[in-house]
């Protein structure tokens, strides 16, 4: 028996609803603002701590050094783990478009965006044509004084179609769903 990666998706469908589009993400890593200060905060507390277990004032205390390499290997995994947790949750997503809803798999976990009730969309198209689908809103704050101003998003996206080959394929699906033309 094949196992078929879209099956999440069939106790979802109800009996007259039909499949539109079916996708995963692609599988090259991109690596967002936030792992990157992630690895960046990563390296500074890997070195930090790497210089105070091989500092010669410290190298006499059995204790402080158990701890840092405690620390350190936190330090490690804060570094790269989040790296490898992407990379695992890439080949462990798929997506679906129906006549009604949009389903998600990702890991273990599914979840369905109802297509009669879409948030606010949103798309970032690369050059080669994949890209990403939003669902939310960006929330615009200001800050500072009269001299400088300072802008800030917090994002509250509720759902996203990330990283597909073709995102426009993906935007003309959701719009047939939505009943529109594309």
């Amino acid at each position: 028996m094949r196992f078929d990666e879209y099956d999440f998706a069939k106790p979802y469908l109800a009996p007259d609803e039909t499949v539109l589009w079916q996708g995963t993400p692609r599988r090259i890593l991109r690596l967002s603002r936030n792992d990157l200060i992630s690895i960046a905060f990563g390296l500074l507390w890997c070195g930090t701590l790497a210089w105070a277990i091989f500092e010669p004032a410290v190298k006499h205390s059995t204790q402080i050094s158990v701890v840092s390499i405690i620390m350190l290997l936190f330090g490690f995994v804060m570094m790269i783990g989040r790296v490898f947790y992407d990379k695992f949750m890439l080949r462990h997503t798929a997506y679906v478009i129906t006549t009604r809803k949009i389903i998600r798999r990702c890991g273990k976990k599914v979840e369905t965006l109802d297509g009669s009730n879409l948030p606010e969309m949103r798309i970032d198209a690369r050059a080669d044509g994949s890209g990403t689908v939003y669902f939310g809103h960006d929330v615009g704050l200001r800050y500072g004084n009269r001299y400088r101003r300072r802008y800030s998003y917090e994002n509250t996206f509720v759902f996203a179609i990330e990283n597909v080959d073709d995102v426009a394929t993906v935007q003309k699906y959701i719009y047939q769903m939505k009943g529109h033309s594309a």
